[in-house]
């Protein structure tokens, strides 16, 4: 090789180790984009690579499900600790805040289970009846705060190989009623994914059903009927991914897995779908959409939902209109944008603050959201 292509091929090859520098590949994309954005230098003590299922806040204390469960509280350094779980129980999967109390479910060892306790200090009671016989393994939880607040619990039966879906008024073991009859399945061989209430009707995902309470009084008749699917373009088969009652306009939003957002103001008895969603670098793939989020003062027009995707970021839905333009966020031309799904998102109006919980990417927080650009600072926690 002359001098002369030789210098050429270092140049070249002090340029690649250049930029291979610069990124931690060990990073998704997204949040490497967003690494470049700001500076990741605000370690809270949150594990990085952890899929987080659900996050939750008691007045200033936060709490987040990520097979271990975390917490903190709301300070501009504090850190998180690990919440020691039950005796006897491990891998907390899911957490909810009903009438001042935190409940956990845990999935794992001889006392998993449902369970309740004051956020602070920790002491953890079982709930040991839920109606169900001999469901035991919980895989949802859900709190209505409209009208009676109400705890929805989905177990899993092994041995039945079905979901079954009860409530509370008080949370307390053995005041929980199944849901059955009417047009309730019979046998619910498919997941319940999500509750939602306006304070008088209920809906309940399940599968790739969407169920109403038909009795306007409230669930206390614990019968059920089918909704029909909102108006779908592409018909078949297709799972429904989150529910959100917005009760200011009043509206409730359904995501769907095949592309499209769905909104009704007459309790689904009809449906305003947004336009076809498509994957930003491959238009053949259609965006999954999961679960929803009402942050109500980032400065956006007001009713401005978010809503969360299986590998590619979330959305921002300007004054609640799912038919008008949406906002893919964040908005930078990514590559493989997010290696797994938003499970939840979560806005503290406290702190105006947009919590991220991913598959095997920690836990994100958004801040100091600028109106005029619309987007919000990331940090890893």
């Amino acid at each position: 090789m002359s001098l002369k292509n030789k210098s050429i091929g270092l140049a070249l090859l002090g340029a690649l180790l250049a930029l291979t520098s610069c990124r931690d590949l060990a990073l998704d994309p997204v949040f490497y984009a967003l690494s470049q954005e700001q500076p990741l230098g605000d370690d809270r003590g949150f594990p990085d690579a952890v899929t987080v299922h659900r996050m939750v806040k008691i007045g200033t204390r936060y709490f987040a499900a990520a097979n271990t469960l975390y917490t903190r509280t709301d300070g501009p350094t504090d850190t998180w600790s690990a919440v020691a779980p039950p005796a006897d129980a491990g891998l907390c999967n899911g957490v909810e805040v009903f009438l001042g109390d935190l409940y956990a479910r845990f999935a794992t060892g001889a006392g998993a289970g449902l369970y309740r306790s004051a956020p602070d200090p920790i002491s953890w009671v079982k709930i040991d009846d839920l109606g169900s016989g001999s469901y035991a393994q919980v895989t949802m939880l859900r709190a209505t705060s409209l009208g009676t607040p109400t705890l929805f619990v989905a177990t899993w039966d092994v041995a039945l190989a079905q979901f079954a879906l009860s409530f509370s008024t008080s949370g307390d073991s053995g005041s929980y009623t199944v849901v059955s009859g009417g047009g309730w399945p019979a046998t619910v061989s498919l997941s319940i994914v999500d509750v939602e209430s306006d304070g008088n009707y209920y809906w309940v995902i399940v599968g790739n059903s969407l169920y109403r309470d038909d009795v306007a009084a409230g669930v206390q008749g614990s019968t059920f009927f089918s909704l029909l699917a909102p108006p779908d373009p592409d018909s078949g088969t297709v799972y429904f991914g989150g529910l959100l009652y917005d009760s200011s306009v009043p509206r409730l939003y359904l995501s769907a897995g095949n592309g499209y957002l769905h909104s009704s103001t007459d309790r689904g008895d009809t449906w305003t779908s947004s336009a076809l969603q498509r994957d930003a670098e491959d238009n053949d793939v259609v965006v999954p959409f999961t679960a929803f989020v009402l942050p109500l003062s980032d400065g956006s027009p007001a009713n401005t939902v978010y809503v969360g995707t299986q590998g590619q970021g979330y959305y921002r839905i300007p004054g609640g209109d799912v038919a008008g333009a949406l906002t893919r966020q964040p908005s930078y031309n990514i590559t493989d944008l997010y290696s797994g799904a938003l499970n939840c998102l979560f806005f503290d109006s406290a702190n105006a603050m947009l919590f991220l919980c991913t598959n095997g990417s920690g836990l994100w927080r958004g801040s100091d959201f600028s109106s005029t650009v619309t987007a919000w600072t990331w940090k890893q926690e």
